[in-house]
């Protein structure tokens, strides 16, 4: 009938919206990830645009980008997945109550949470077999470098730095690279963590096969003690 006729229309509308803002925030953190390795600086006064288009594109219809964070390759991994992040963070910051402007700062983090990869040898970021003890400490050095890169930025606030850098430490203390403890883990970074780790294990990559969101979820579950914090991983399963 009519009815169906125009919510069809609407989804058609907001899909091809989210794609249109989906395919600039892929264009420019591939232009910028093109930067840091020919050793230019990051255009961030754009990424700051982007997401926040971004994020009135989810406060529209968060649904239309979620479903393209399911678009999905093998190859310029890094790109796609920070695109993902970048958008499951909004969408779960939009869940949990933030602001229009908390959304822009987490969502910038987010984008730009693995731009320390750029300084990771394509060898060791691909490596199909396991890392050996010096290619880890080479993976585990990205936080740092991405924070290095970014940190005298007047563009980044503070709180999306400490995204960069603060990524992959976990709430007792076994994380990288300061080993911080839960005290010293904002709630911005917390709530990346969990979307970083998230979009990594439902990706396929040289050395996985991404899980279903389900056996995701229900794994993160699982793994969530002294990593993840109850609270947000509670609300990330019904955000999902």
């Amino acid at each position: 009938n009519d009815d169906d006729e125009v919510v069809q229309a609407n989804i058609k509308q907001q899909l091809a919206k989210a794609k249109k803002v989906r395919d600039q925030t892929r264009e420019y953190i591939d232009q910028a990830l093109e930067d840091v390795r020919l050793g230019a600086s990051v255009d961030t006064k754009k990424a700051k645009t982007i997401v926040s288009a971004l994020v009135d594109n989810i406060v529209t219809n968060r649904d239309a980008s979620m479903w393209l964070t399911q678009l999905k390759k093998r190859d310029e991994y890094t790109a796609i997945h920070s695109v993902n992040v970048c958008i499951l963070s909004i969408s779960f910051g939009r869940a949990l109550g933030l602001s229009k402007q908390e959304l822009n700062v987490l969502g910038l983090g987010a984008l730009l949470h693995d731009m320390g990869k750029m300084k990771t040898p394509l060898e060791v970021l691909n490596k199909p077999g396991k890392l050996t003890d010096e290619e880890f400490e080479i993976m585990r050095s990205h936080p740092g470098q991405g924070y290095e890169l970014l940190k005298n930025d007047k563009n980044i606030p503070p709180e999306s730095l400490d995204i960069v850098l603060a990524h992959h430490e976990r709430l007792n203390g076994k994380g990288y690279p300061d080993g911080r403890d839960e005290a010293a883990i904002p709630y911005f970074t917390r709530i990346v963590t969990i979307t970083d780790v998230y979009d990594a294990v439902t990706s396929d990559r040289v050395y996985h096969d991404g899980m279903t969101p389900h056996d995701a979820l229900k794994n993160m579950y699982k793994w969530m003690p002294g990593n993840y914090d109850k609270e947000l991983m509670e609300a990330f399963i019904k955000t999902i």
